[in-house]
C-alpha cells in the first residue's frame, strides 16, 4: 500500500467537501432555491480547485502552509477581537483555557 503524503491527505479532505457540498447542492436544488445554490457551487468549484493544486503541483511545504492557515486565520480573528472588544476576547481565552493562540494581552 502506498505511502500518502501531506499533500495527499488534503487532496482527499477536499474531496471529500466536494461532496458534502454536492450534496447540500442537492438539497437546495430540491427545494427550488436555485439562486441559494450559485453559493454552494462556488465553494464546490474552490474545494475541486485546491484539491486539484494539492494533487498535481503543491510541493511538501506548501501542503505544510495550508494546513497552518486555520491557525493563522483564527490568530487574526482574534487580533480583530482584541482591536474590537479586548474585554470580550478576555473571558473568551479565560473560559477557554488559554486556547490555542496566545496574545500578549
Amino acid at each position: 500500500m502506498p505511502i500518502l503524503s501531506e499533500k495527499d491527505y488534503i487532496a482527499l479532505a477536499l474531496f471529500s467537501r466536494c461532496l458534502q457540498t454536492h450534496e447540500a447542492a442537492e438539497l437546495v436544488v430540491k427545494q427550488s432555491l436555485i439562486d441559494d445554490v450559485w453559493v454552494l457551487v462556488r465553494a464546490l468549484v474552490e474545494h475541486a480547485v485546491n484539491a486539484v493544486y494539492m494533487l498535481y503541483v503543491a510541493d511538501s511545504a506548501t501542503a505544510h502552509d495550508f494546513n497552518d492557515y486555520q491557525d493563522y486565520l483564527g490568530y487574526k480573528v482574534l487580533l480583530d477581537l482584541k482591536g474590537t472588544d479586548e474585554p470580550m476576547l478576555r473571558k473568551l481565552v479565560s473560559a477557554e483555557g488559554g486556547g490555542k493562540c496566545s496574545l500578549a494581552l
